[in-house]
């Protein structure tokens, strides 16, 4: 399995490869933890994004929702243009 989280300090990780349906739930298991924390406020840095798909992109919106509704956010940090449209076409912020 692709190891698609690195942690760079307490709050802060670093997401890297291919974010697509082929390893959407191995993604999701990975992030998981991380956005189980209550009221935790979280960055992640997208640098090492190469691809992200439709699939990639609702494993980020579903661990966002989760950390709001837990009274946390997610701050997505460097994100590749390809990614901020994708976030565009879908209305997320």
């Amino acid at each position: 399995m692709q190891d698609f989280l690195n942690k760079t300090d307490e709050s802060a990780f670093e997401l890297s490869g291919e974010l697509t349906i082929y390893n959407a739930e191995a993604l999701k298991k990975s992030l998981a933890p991380v956005f189980d924390l209550a009221d935790a406020r979280l960055s992640v840095d997208c640098t090492g994004i190469k691809e992200i798909d439709g699939a990639g992109l609702q494993v980020l919106l579903v661990c966002r929702n989760h950390s709001m509704a837990n009274g946390g956010e997610l701050l997505l940090t460097n994100v590749p243009e390809v990614m901020q449209q994708l976030f565009d076409v879908v209305g997320a912020e």
